[in-house]
């Protein structure tokens, strides 16, 4: 995996060193993947494809949580993730700690942490 400073994975290579695909999200975690493509003599290329899943397989993606590809959730310790609605689909086992809103992801805010 390569990684930015958020653990997010930014990108998988292969034994040779080459990228092979290629992650971006939005605030929430929404994932786009992207598939290197090849040459006619099969090198890698500057192009990139958008995917609807993953080529290489890969499960841990944003903020290293765990990606279920088949309900598009990440799986972090005790609850999961909705990228698209930007919130947890289980109550806080904590409580109301954190605020009022037992649901929400980062106090609404991704991008303020």
């Amino acid at each position: 995996y390569l990684t930015d400073a958020n653990m997010n994975v930014t990108a998988m290579v292969d034994v040779s060193g080459n990228v092979v695909e290629r992650y971006r999200y939005d605030a929430y975690g929404k994932v786009t993947f992207l598939a290197g493509t090849k040459d006619l003599a099969g090198n890698p290329t500057a192009e990139w494809t958008v995917r609807n899943a993953s080529i290489a397989d890969n499960q841990v993606l944003y903020c290293g949580y765990r990606f279920d590809p088949e309900t598009g959730l990440y799986q972090v310790r005790y609850r999961m993730l909705h990228p698209t609605a930007g919130r947890w689909m289980q109550r806080d086992p904590a409580g109301y700690v954190d605020g009022m809103n037992v649901y929400e992801y980062v106090r609404g805010r991704p991008l303020g942490l």
